[in-house]
């Protein structure tokens, strides 16, 4: 577009559109953040746990095991199951919600840049879930810091509490922008 063109109604609302879309999708990030917990810490939590079928869900004394960073804790891997129940029920939810919303958000000519967007929650949010792990391990410390390579002397359940509040504060801010959002009615079926 060269100086002095004037820009046509429909390119007006498509950037409009698109300026709509940010603070949902700013919001959602910190879901993105908390999602990609679950490919790292998870799995090595459950790498330290006993994952024969025929454990119980007895809790085990740790104290036994709290100096021993190769030892297999004797608690169940299916302690685990909770944590991810919740995970792949949240992104039923979310990301199928976030999917479809870009994608109906945006008019039909912008639908392939809705879905880039949805795709880039999660790419953005693994990003920002890398340096909050990096800020975390800088100013917990090496030893028994929140990530210590002994699982059993690290300090996960903080680092928990610190996801859900993370969470808690992200659900607020996005019930405090979907209200403000104008959501505009075109459908998504072909």
């Amino acid at each position: 577009m060269e100086q002095g063109e004037v820009c046509s109604s429909s390119e007006v609302e498509e950037s409009k559109a698109l300026l709509r879309l940010i603070p949902i999708w700013a919001t959602s990030l910190i879901y993105a953040v908390v999602l990609a917990q679950s490919f790292t810490l998870f799995t090595k939590q459950g790498a330290t746990m006993d994952r024969s079928i025929t454990t119980g869900l007895e809790i085990p004394v740790f104290h036994k095991h709290f100096n021993k960073p190769n030892v297999t804790v004797p608690m169940s891997v299916w302690w685990l199951a909770p944590q991810y129940s919740l995970y792949g029920l949240s992104d039923v939810f979310v990301f199928v919600g976030l999917q479809e919303f870009f994608y109906d958000q945006m008019p039909k000519e912008l639908r392939s840049v809705g879905i880039a967007i949805y795709l880039s929650v999660i790419g953005v949010g693994s990003f920002l879930s890398s340096i909050l792990i990096y800020v975390i391990e800088k100013v917990s410390g090496d030893g028994d810091g929140w990530f210590a390579d002994n699982l059993n002397r690290a300090h996960l359940d903080y680092f928990y509490w610190l996801l859900a509040a993370l969470c808690a504060v992200g659900l607020v801010l996005y019930i405090y922008s979907t209200k403000s959002y104008i959501y505009i009615a075109r459908g998504t079926m072909l």
